[in-house]
């Protein structure tokens, strides 16, 4: 204990559960410091469970002198129409039951998602925290203009008539799935941007209640929080120190494997399904020197997407290991482009995946990688179009620009804007390793023949649609 700065009070701090599930915190960005939730009034609140959505109406000063009478009935016209005329909009719930403008709407957007916070409360000199499941943000919301928009689209449509429109032609891809890769695919799609956004545009909104700071009901809620006496001696010395401090800093952390599918830490067919569901990955350089040299490569690999091979050697920084064992085994896991090392592509990609953005299986994925890796070897810059892989792939655009911007960079040259590695060529390296270079060499020239297969099998479709377009013609 340092002398000059003596222990005054210890305090006993408990962790409370009661509350945990049910905690969350509310920040409003756009106020100020002083601004109190408390003081305004509040006109309705709701919620979507499902989707974790709330939104909140603070009702206008409509007798302020600030207040424009005007503008505010006409605001509430465009968002809900002329309720008096039109009898479509008396069967619909209003957005300004009054009329004009008196409220304005916050919907919440989740900004921290179990966050390391907690709520304090000091009680009979003990000090009790619950911990915070979610930070919400509050921002203004403008969905009525959206929705007088929608009106507005709807009444022209109906004075128009359908039948004099006509709808503009659009190319649409056509995807078949296999049977066993239909669930795989489903599951993917459900965890995309657009279908929860779907969902929770579908979610309909549950009143709920709101509560001032000072009532009776926060009052229970807030008594909630200490725990009481019976339960803090049940906690007292149930775990060992050193288990207490294996909780805190644990030494590996859970990922999801279609983040992670590259690290392929386990390579025989047994344990391929367990690299589409949930693995462990080491989440410090520590715990990663613990592993097989081939795991460590394969992880720098996968994070770094292209790699140096003196780069790699002062990652992994061990003078016990020799340059001839790295090479060894990064023959096993890595493919050179022009003197620098990436994953393979099988690894990247092992048997079950399934993209996150269009559910393409690993077997395409692996394909398409392989032959843009292909392009970037043969320095055809020039010729590397994202829409010409994609049609001689068969992948999607999407996941074309996805593996590109893993190996590649846009580069603008007297050509144009061209597409060129983002490291620099190791040419050292490959007069160093010259029997290195030629076993690469090979590979790919075993892989050339599929290669040009695939290119002119998409030349010859594309010339047979251009003679079928000038015969109608």
């Amino acid at each position: 204990m340092d002398e000059d700065d003596p222990i005054i009070e210890e305090i006993p701090v408990y962790l409370s559960k009661s509350l945990a599930k049910n905690l969350f915190v509310i920040q409003f960005p756009i106020k100020n410091k002083i601004y109190n939730i408390d003081k305004s009034s509040v006109s309705n609140c709701c919620v979507k469970p499902v989707s974790q959505q709330i939104k909140i109406d603070f009702k206008v000063d409509t007798a302020s002198k600030n207040y424009d009478a005007f503008k505010g009935k006409m605001l509430a016209e465009v968002a809900d129409g002329n309720r008096a005329t039109n009898s479509n909009n008396k069967n619909e719930h209003p957005s300004f039951e009054s009329g004009r403008m008196d409220k304005v709407s916050f919907v919440s957007s989740v900004s921290v998602q179990n966050p390391r916070y907690a709520l304090g409360m000091m009680m009979d000199k003990e000090l009790h925290l619950v911990p915070v499941k979610t930070f919400y943000q509050m921002r203004q919301n403008y969905l009525y203009f959206d929705k007088g928009d929608k009106r507005t689209k709807a009444e022209q449509k109906a004075e128009n008539g359908s039948d004099d429109e006509t709808e503009d032609l659009k190319q649409v891809t056509v995807k078949f799935a296999r049977s066993g890769d239909a669930e795989k695919i489903k599951k993917a799609r459900e965890r995309s941007y657009h279908y929860i956004s779907h969902i929770g545009a579908d979610e309909p909104w549950c009143e709920a209640l709101i509560y001032s700071n000072k009532s009776s009901q926060a009052e229970i809620e807030r008594q909630k929080i200490p725990l009481s006496h019976n339960a803090i001696d049940g906690h007292f010395t149930s775990i060992k120190p050193n288990e207490y401090f294996a909780d805190l800093i644990s030494d590996h952390v859970t990922l999801n494997a279609t983040n992670l599918a590259a690290s392929a830490l386990d390579t025989n067919e047994e344990q391929s399904e367990s690299k589409c569901q949930t693995i462990h990955v080491p989440i410090s350089k520590k715990q990663i020197k613990k592993l097989p040299l081939l795991d460590q490569i394969k992880i720098f690999l996968k994070d770094a997407k292209l790699l140096p091979f003196n780069q790699l050697m002062e990652m992994l920084s061990n003078p016990n290991i020799s340059i001839d064992k790295t090479l060894r085994s990064l023959a096993l896991c890595g493919v050179m482009i022009r003197g620098n090392w990436t994953l393979q592509s099988e690894i990247l990609y092992p048997e079950g995946f399934v993209s996150l953005i269009n559910g393409v299986s690993s077997e395409l994925m692996c394909r398409g990688r392989d032959y843009i890796i292909y392009k970037l070897l043969k320095n055809e810059m020039t010729t590397l179009n994202r829409q010409k892989i994609s049609i001689v792939t068969q992948l999607p655009q999407e996941e074309t620009k996805e593996i590109l911007e893993s190996l590649a960079c846009v580069k603008f040259t007297d050509k144009g804007k061209v597409w060129d590695l983002l490291k620099q060529p190791d040419y050292d390296f490959e007069k160093r390793h010259p029997e290195i270079v030629q076993r690469q060499d090979a590979f790919w020239k075993a892989q050339e023949e599929k290669f040009l297969e695939m290119e002119a099998e998409k030349n010859e479709k594309r010339t047979r649609k251009k003679s079928v377009r000038e015969t109608k013609a």
